[in-house]
């Protein structure tokens, strides 16, 4: 029991835990592993990463994926005081539509089955179920596992 651990053991036993989970996560193969390391570096136990998100990091076209619009002036009128004032988008604006392939749709469903990532279906975005899957992989990310 934790209770009855001290913290170097408790540290101990974690980081094992934390290899068990590399060296399953390898035995499924590097495409995999790729995934789960990506997973790793925009989302945690509390943090998501949107499904839309993901399909725009994991996107193959070599075109840009996002546009920033210009600047654009507005004239304010009040009380016959003409302001002019610059209005600019706050978030980039997907020019095209990213899809997941099937084989990264696969993958994800696996992560999923096998407990280490949850898919809020409302939100459509993904996080990992417990910490020690964040640190697997940011070990693998670093080839610590």
């Amino acid at each position: 029991m934790l209770v009855d651990m001290s913290t170097n053991e408790i540290i101990k036993r974690a980081r094992i835990s934390s290899e068990v989970v590399c060296r399953k996560v390898k035995s499924y193969g590097e495409k995999y592993k790729d995934i789960f390391i990506l997973i790793g570096c925009f989302c945690n136990t509390i943090m998501p990463v949107n499904m839309k998100d993901l399909a725009y990091i994991l996107c193959s076209s070599e075109g840009p994926v996002s546009i920033r619009q210009n600047m654009e002036e507005v004239t304010v009128s009040i009380d016959m005081i003409h302001k002019s004032l610059h209005t600019e988008q706050a978030f980039p604006v997907y020019t095209q539509t990213a899809e997941l392939d099937n084989e990264i749709k696969g993958i994800l469903r696996s992560l999923y089955e096998n407990g280490y990532i949850y898919k809020e279906h409302f939100t459509n975005e993904i996080y990992f179920l417990h910490p020690i899957y964040t640190y697997a992989s940011k070990s693998l990310h670093e080839n610590l596992g």
